[in-house]
């Protein structure tokens, strides 16, 4: 990801340098580290988040065993859950234009909405649906 904004060379390099690799054009439309990292709902920041989400929960994301594929049939979702201990951590992603209804197992109210692809504030946590392309990670103790 190019450095920022600025011409010719994205922060790379000054003005009479010539850069040894082709730098795509979109770094002056905000793809780049200076911009997304003002921007709180850039991909950047998204995978910051998932970064310390991972971290924060590496006893069951990185050490997790049991996994277990739920509703394999449905080519639109995936959804799994993942055991450590008396931890267990289920997902839900869609992979699809479309909202998909999702059945968290057992119906547990004991899972929390932990993680997501969408800000915390435009997710019902207790909505079983999910919007195009969403995903979420609940976890429950």
């Amino acid at each position: 990801m190019q450095w920022s904004h600025e011409e010719p060379n994205a922060g790379f390099s000054g003005h009479n340098a010539k850069p040894w690799f082709y730098l795509n054009e979109s770094f002056r439309e905000g793809i780049n580290v200076d911009d997304e990292a003002k921007d709180p709902n850039s991909v950047l920041n998204f995978w910051k988040e998932a970064l310390r989400f991972r971290k924060a929960h590496k006893d069951i994301t990185v050490y997790g065993y049991d996994f277990e594929f739920i509703d394999l049939d449905n080519g639109k979702l995936f959804s799994f859950t993942k055991k450590y201990g008396n931890k267990t951590l289920f997902a839900a992603l869609n992979f699809s234009s479309d909202v998909i209804d999702f059945t968290i197992p057992n119906d547990s109210p004991s899972f929390k909405l932990e993680f997501g692809n969408f800000p915390k504030k435009e997710v019902d946590a207790s909505s079983r649906s999910l919007k195009p392309w969403e995903g979420r990670i609940y976890i429950s103790e």
